[in-house]
């Protein structure tokens, strides 16, 4: 039920923007990609063990000017140079230079 609201959610996305949205294991997608993108959003689980390579695969896949937007718990600090938090819930935020 996740992944299929998920899927209709990116569908609605790709007809208003125009872009590419994809549903699936962060990980898996950014280790096999060969190109760049503008918008990485990731919401992993927040008990993960893999944010560093998350973080790291994310800002390598990021055109100039691309933002990488990473949510997760508060109780976690990646030192991003922007934040937004809400409750419990933090929005890191890195834009490519």
């Amino acid at each position: 039920m996740f992944v299929e609201k998920n899927r209709k959610l990116a569908n609605e996305i790709k007809k208003k923007t125009k872009g590419k949205v994809i549903v699936g294991d962060a990980l898996s997608f950014l280790r096999n990609w060969k190109g760049k993108a503008h918008v990485i959003f990731a919401d992993p689980p927040y008990i993960y063990d893999k944010y560093d390579e998350l973080i790291k695969l994310a800002l390598n896949k990021l055109e100039e000017g691309g933002v990488f937007i990473l949510e997760h718990d508060k109780k976690k600090n990646f030192n991003a140079p922007e934040e937004r938090k809400y409750g419990d819930t933090v929005l890191s935020i890195w834009v490519k230079e």
